[in-house]
C-alpha cells in the first residue's frame, strides 16, 4: 500500500504494529528522514465514561538550512480524538474544514512566522 501526498509517493516500510504503519517518501535515505507514520487507538472510555477513538498523523522529514546542511527534523503532528458515537458527515466536516485551513496562506503564516492573530 502506499500514500500519496502533494504527486510524492510514499510506500509502506513496515508495520510497526497493528495499530501503527510508517511509510517512506521518496526523499528518504540512510541519513535523511522523510516518512509519514500513522496511528490508531481503538474506542475505549475516558475519564468522563465517554468512548472515544483517535487517529493520528505524523511526517517526519529532515531539514536543511539554506547550504545544504542537515539540521533536525521537521515534524507535522495531527491527532485526531472521536466520539465513538459521531456521525460520519459530523467527522467528514471537521476535516474538510481542516484541510481548507491548512490550504491557506494564515495556516503557512502561523508555521513559518508564529502569527495567530489573522485579520
Amino acid at each position: 500500500m502506499s500514500l500519496t501526498l502533494d504527486a510524492k509517493t510514499y510506500n509502506n516500510d513496515v508495520a510497526r504494529t497493528s495499530d501503527i504503519y510508517r511509510y517512506l517518501g521518496p526523499a528518504h535515505t540512510a541519513s535523511f528522514n522523510d516518512m509519514v507514520d500513522l496511528y490508531r487507538t481503538a474506542a475505549g472510555d475516558n475519564a468522563n465514561g465517554l468512548a472515544k477513538s483517535k487517529g493520528r498523523f505524523k511526517l517526519s522529514r529532515s531539514a536543511t538550512d539554506g547550504t545544504d546542511q542537515l539540521l533536525t527534523d521537521l515534524v507535522v503532528d495531527i491527532n485526531v480524538s472521536i466520539p465513538a458515537d459521531c456521525v460520519g458527515t459530523e467527522i467528514d466536516s471537521v476535516v474538510d474544514d481542516v484541510a481548507a485551513y491548512m490550504a491557506t496562506t494564515a495556516f503557512k503564516n502561523l508555521v513559518k512566522s508564529h502569527i495567530i492573530n489573522q485579520t
